[in-house]
């Protein structure tokens, strides 16, 4: 299985909720430039849908999106019961929401700034994405989209978003085709045959 990336995207933008992000390209590179977020009314409530877009990617002609990972960089002031910065899930995006997948595992953000990964190698998120989709630039093309929320008994808590990038894995038959077809797992295949799981469609022909 080969793969792209990660690649961060070039260009950003939100889709407005009530708490805004202030410096929202800042999450085109890993750099500790934040975009940030403040909330300080008892309650919670959404923050801006971030977009990721045109993240420059060049999948071969005729292979096949077999996985998307998306990884989300970032930390909170607080984080501890009505105190939060949650994620509440990402997605994948193409010809604004034609085609889609999405992640909607929530989780409140640490103190200590570190990733957050959706998706793997294996997962192409029930989306449907071509070559040509994950190719696709601007506003039409490859979109990440990501929902947050944020929690506050009225203390001032602070959300700070680094950065957002993607990796593509691909191959030459759809993960999953070969079993289906013969009725035996991949890796039982690759087992019987000698050859890697990626090299199963390419054997058996399928």
């Amino acid at each position: 299985m080969a793969s792209q990336g990660p690649l961060f995207p070039t260009a950003a933008a939100v889709i407005e909720g009530v708490i805004h992000w202030s410096n929202i390209s800042n999450i085109l590179a890993s750099d500790n430039a934040y975009a940030i977020a403040s909330f300080a009314s008892a309650g919670y409530e959404g923050v801006d849908i971030a977009l990721g877009k045109s993240f420059g990617f060049s999948i071969p002609a005729g292979k096949v999106i077999q996985g998307i990972v998306v990884e989300v960089e970032a930390k909170a002031s607080h984080n501890s019961g009505s105190n939060y910065f949650r994620i509440n899930g990402a997605a994948v995006l193409w010809n604004y929401g034609s085609k889609s997948g999405w992640k909607w595992p929530f989780v409140n953000v640490e103190v200590a700034e570190q990733f957050y990964s959706y998706g793997g190698a294996g997962d192409s998120w029930a989306a449907g994405l071509s070559r040509d989709d994950i190719n696709s630039n601007g506003d039409a093309g490859f979109v990440v989209r990501l929902d947050c929320q944020m929690g506050s008994d009225g203390t001032a808590v602070t959300a700070y978003l680094d950065s957002m990038r993607a990796t593509v894995y691909y191959g030459d038959t759809p993960l999953g085709y070969a079993h289906k077809v013969l009725g035996v797992a991949p890796a039982n295949i690759a087992k019987i045959m000698g050859v890697p799981t990626a090299n199963v469609g390419k054997f058996c022909g399928v």
